[in-house]
């Protein structure tokens, strides 16, 4: 298995049976490669960081459960969610080979440091996957035929996927005032 992308069907499988660590794992290096892929950056920390720092509107907002709008910079306990992620998720998952530090919260904490210990909300490990499939630079590379569920709306991720984060919001808007249950259906 050569192309990250064919962990997608994983990643859905992991969410759906509450394997959150497992969805993590897989995950992060889709953030990489995505961040790899749009921006013309050397440094892996600083594309990264970038690509997370850039999203991170719909990123909260979707962890929020659609609830949370972000527009400033977000700090906890002094460190932005970049660097938080950055520093203490995907560096410990690509050179520890660990993710003993990260726990999974149910509830409307999105994200918490308590220590060395992250928690991250259910939705936020959602989030981090729709944000990597509504990606510009994953409209070709994400299998067809998948659709999830976040507790809240289902997503068929085919209508988002590569059309970017305006689409994912408004599409996720519309269906969110919807009936929980319907497909995500932008126009073409």
């Amino acid at each position: 298995m050569n192309n990250p992308y064919e962990r997608i069907n994983d990643i859905v499988f992991n969410l759906q049976n509450k394997k959150y660590n497992s969805a993590l794992t897989l995950i992060i290096p889709l953030i990489d490669r995505s961040a790899k892929d749009t921006y013309a950056i050397r440094k892996v920390g600083e594309r990264f960081k970038k690509l997370i720092n850039d999203n991170k509107d719909f990123i909260f907002w979707f962890g929020s459960g659609c609830v949370i709008n972000v527009t400033n910079e977000i700090n906890i306990n002094g460190k932005t969610l970049p660097d938080i992620f950055y520093n203490m998720v995907r560096n410990c998952l690509v050179h520890d080979a660990e993710l003993t530090n990260v726990e999974f919260i149910e509830g409307n904490t999105i994200i918490s440091l308590d220590g060395q210990k992250i928690k991250f909300s259910i939705n936020f490990i959602y989030s981090l996957f729709v944000f990597v499939c509504y990606l510009p630079c994953n409209a070709n590379k994400i299998p067809k035929g998948i659709t999830m569920n976040n507790n809240r709306i289902k997503i068929d991720i085919d209508n988002i996927c590569g059309k970017g984060k305006i689409i994912a919001f408004e599409e996720i808007i519309k269906n969110k005032t919807n009936s929980a249950t319907q497909s995500i259906q932008p126009e073409r």
